[in-house]
């Protein structure tokens, strides 16, 4: 069994998992092109032959002139590096043992800092026209229209529900 991606005026709609005869039939339809599990940036992680630089996902591009699958473009200023066909920063990533995230504003790797975690139940307050509403983690919201009601409570509840 290999992994087809069904692609459709260049873009992934669905990855499945099928014997070569299968699709051959056309039973699913047509444009399905071969990916490889195990192929990421243009290596195969088993040291294999890779397969179209990376494995297909919905929303990847398949460019057929690269022969590649190609992931959505993460932010307006990365550019694809046409060896791996993958997305790089214009400022490469720190390597150091800190956490890091994007700022596309600031064009640069901004350390992510740590959340400190408290012993507190999470709550959720709901703004309504008429008051906000404190809803305790194991309490269940249905929305019916412009209402909404407590299914189950915890400690607080919807509307002073209970």
């Amino acid at each position: 069994m290999a992994h087809y991606a069904q692609v459709i005026y260049g873009i992934v709609h669905r990855v499945i998992v099928a014997e070569q005869d299968v699709i051959d039939s056309g039973i699913f339809g047509e444009g399905w092109v071969q990916t490889s599990y195990n192929t990421y940036g243009g290596v195969h992680k088993n040291g294999g032959t890779p397969l179209r630089k990376n494995y297909a996902g919905v929303g990847y591009l398949y460019d057929e002139s690269r022969d590649a699958f190609i992931p959505p473009k993460p932010f307006r200023s990365w550019v694809l590096n046409e060896d791996t066909c993958l997305w790089d920063a214009p400022t490469p990533k720190p390597t150091d043992d800190q956490l890091y995230y994007w700022d596309e504003a600031t064009l640069s790797w901004i350390v992510q800092e740590e959340i400190e975690l408290t012993e507190e139940e999470p709550t959720i307050t709901l703004s309504t026209n008429e008051a906000d509403t404190v809803v305790s983690a194991d309490t269940v919201i249905v929305l019916d229209g412009n209402e909404a009601d407590s299914i189950s409570g915890g400690a607080d509840s919807v509307n002073g529900a209970d």
